[in-house]
C-alpha cells in the first residue's frame, strides 16, 4: 500500500503536523495582535473574538434562518454568566494554588534558615569550649597545653 503524498511531496500526516503547528503560531500572533490593539479586553473576551473569526461564525450565521439564529442567541445569553462564573472559579482555583506553592517555598526556605543558623550555634558553641577562636600561632600553642591529649584528639 502506497503512501497518499500531500504538498511538496510530503505525507500527508507530515502536512497535517506542520499545518497545525502553523496554525496554532497564527493563532497566537493573532492573539497578541488584538492583546495589544484592545489591552482592557479579558481573556474571555479576545478568545471569543479569535474564534468568532477564525470559524467564519458570521457567515455561519447569516447563512442560518432567523428562528434557529435568535433560538442559538437566547441560548448564547442564557450560558454567558455561568460559563463565566466557572472561568472565575478556574481562575480563582489557579491562584489559590499559586498562593499555596509560594507560602510553601517560603516555609521551608525558613526551615532551612533555621537549621543552617542553630547548626552555626552548635558550632560557635564548640569553638568556645575549646578556647575560642585561634587566630596567631601562639594563641594555638597556648590552647594546646592547656588540652589535655584525649580532648586534642576528640577536637
Amino acid at each position: 500500500m502506497k503512501k497518499q503524498k500531500g504538498l511538496m511531496g510530503k505525507s500527508l500526516e507530515m502536512n497535517r503536523r506542520l499545518f497545525n503547528r502553523h496554525s496554532f503560531r497564527a493563532r497566537l500572533c493573532k492573539f497578541r495582535q488584538i492583546k495589544r490593539e484592545k489591552p482592557n479586553a479579558n481573556i474571555i473576551a479576545l478568545e471569543g473574538l479569535i474564534l468568532f473569526t477564525n470559524n467564519k461564525t458570521l457567515h455561519w450565521l447569516d447563512q442560518m434562518e432567523t428562528e434557529k439564529k435568535t433560538q442559538i442567541f437566547k441560548i448564547a445569553r442564557e450560558r454567558a454568566p455561568a460559563m463565566l462564573k466557572q472561568f472565575k472559579l478556574r481562575k480563582e482555583h489557579i491562584k489559590n494554588q499559586h498562593i499555596l506553592l509560594l507560602k510553601n517555598k517560603r516555609e521551608e526556605k525558613l526551615r532551612k534558615e533555621n537549621s543552617k543558623q542553630q547548626e552555626l550555634q552548635s558550632l560557635t558553641k564548640d569553638i568556645e569550649k575549646i578556647g575560642g577562636l585561634w587566630v596567631t600561632s601562639q594563641d594555638i600553642n597556648k590552647n594546646l597545653k592547656k588540652l589535655n591529649e584525649t580532648e586534642k584528639w576528640k577536637q
